[in-house]
């Protein structure tokens, strides 16, 4: 729980860097933004926010059935701890082929 209040805590902190820093640099040259154009470039965060809210629902509603299945599958009416770890497996796979890709960009 403190390790999740730390990374979202550290993170809102970027946000808030980045937004002030861009805020400074997007009103001068060479950019000369106006405010409505500095306001403009948070649109996009704020759509990719709006689309991870709702794939995150989504994960978490099925990750509920994923469990409660397994949860039938032991003939026990509680789930186990080692339960979320099921669901971690796939990034190994993309943190995998993400390093792989890696090395192949030198050829």
């Amino acid at each position: 729980m403190a390790y999740t209040a730390l990374t979202y805590g550290s993170l809102l902190a970027w946000i808030s860097v980045m937004r002030s820093v861009e805020s400074q640099f997007a009103l001068g040259p060479p950019y000369n933004l106006s405010a409505a154009g500095v306001g403009l470039l948070n649109l996009a965060p704020f759509i990719g926010m709006l689309i991870a809210t709702l794939i995150f629902l989504a994960s978490g509603i099925l990750l509920i059935l994923m469990f409660s299945a397994l949860s039938d599958l032991s003939h026990t009416s509680e789930t186990k701890g080692a339960y979320p770890l099921f669901t971690a497996i796939h990034w190994i796979a993309v943190a995998t082929s993400t390093r792989v890709g890696r090395l192949d960009t030198n050829t």
